[in-house]
């Protein structure tokens, strides 16, 4: 559902060269390993409770990473410093969830090129849409080749859902950087405390 959902929002941001390729590659030279080695992983798991367990561990991540950016207006204000290095280091263990239990890679991804990038809010949507449609392509090709996916159940998530992409898409457009910014972060905020309940 993630990845098939996030098809037409990436297409928008790739159309409108808001995507960064160079940022991308560190992202996905991290993640997608993360990814398969989450898919792998939870097929060993036969439980329930570690991935109530991660669901908790990445919601209260997301939530007080977000809420400290959203809540500090010179963090804010302030360009970060460049360190597109640690990118790759830092989505492994964000493909690691996608994989593992299909949570993190927006929110997470999204506080990730806020912090270690100066990219434009823009440009941090598209970037992390992109990265995020190929963990969740990736964790997700492989729940489906070990038969773990509900055919209808799919149908009826995509088609709310490809209509909300595009809706967000356009709305993220228009919007300027630091409203954008501010709307992104207590999102990932709330889906954060979300997840921790």
């Amino acid at each position: 559902f993630s990845a098939t959902v996030k098809i037409s929002g990436a297409a928008l941001y790739l159309l409108r060269r808001q995507v960064d390729f160079r940022v991308l590659a560190y992202l996905l030279a991290g993640g997608v390993p993360g990814a398969i080695v989450g898919a792998l992983g939870l097929e060993r798991v036969r439980s329930a409770s570690p991935n109530a367990t991660l669901l908790i561990l990445v919601g209260a991540t997301v939530a007080v990473s977000a809420a400290f950016s959203l809540l500090r207006p010179k963090v804010i204000a302030a360009p970060p410093v460049e360190r597109p290095g640690l990118l790759a280091w830092l989505s492994f263990p964000i493909g690691l969830g996608v994989g593992f239990s299909s949570a993190g890679a927006g929110a997470l991804g999204t506080l990730l090129l806020f912090g270690l990038t100066s990219l434009r809010p823009a440009v941090v949507v598209g970037t992390d849409l992109v990265f995020g449609m190929a963990l969740s392509a990736v964790g997700g090709g492989f729940h489906i080749a070990s038969g773990n996916w509900d055919r209808a159940l799919l149908l009826r998530l995509a088609l709310g859902g490809l209509a909300g992409a595009a809706a967000g898409s356009a709305v993220a457009s228009a919007l300027p950087g630091r409203i954008l910014r501010s709307i992104v972060l207590a999102w990932a905020m709330l889906l954060g405390l979300l997840l921790v309940r």
